[in-house]
């Protein structure tokens, strides 16, 4: 018995494999494919796969490796403006204090310094000198680069 059926499916899977296909149409037009040729069943050729390209996997490869460089050209890029606008926003933020603090000079009625624990009124030209130097810094770290 074990014999008949390993017989069987020996006989099966040579007949599968063999690459014959038959196609034919049943009396109610429906189209029937099957490997075993029926009465008015016509062989269908099959068409084998091509060779495998020799090529192919150092194509593959070559894409890889471009892809490969392309996302780190694209991360090298976002972290270098991810750089830039913390740099930006950091400029920023102490711009608008030093304008602030420029604001708050001109239109106080004193400005004194501490020295030793002692405060010390400035005269008319160092206030002068004071908002000068503040204008300075204000125009040189303040403009946006061209």
């Amino acid at each position: 018995m074990k014999c008949i059926l390993l017989l069987a499916l020996a006989l099966g899977t040579v007949s599968a494999s063999s690459g014959e296909v038959y196609k034919w149409t049943d009396k109610h037009g429906k189209v029937h494919y099957g490997d075993r040729p029926r009465a008015n069943a016509a062989q269908v050729p099959i068409k084998a796969r091509p060779a495998p390209d020799p090529n192919a996997e150092r194509r593959r490869l070559k894409q890889r490796r471009l892809l490969d460089a392309f996302d780190k050209q694209r991360a090298e890029a976002s972290e270098a403006d991810a750089k830039r606008r913390a740099e930006k926003e950091d400029r920023e933020r102490k711009c608008a204090k030093l304008r602030e603090q420029l604001r708050q000079t001109r239109i106080a009625q004193y400005i004194y310094r501490d020295e030793g624990g002692q405060r010390r009124i400035l005269t008319h030209e160092e206030r002068a000198a004071y908002e000068r130097d503040m204008a300075k810094l204000d125009a040189k770290h303040c403009r946006e680069p061209r």
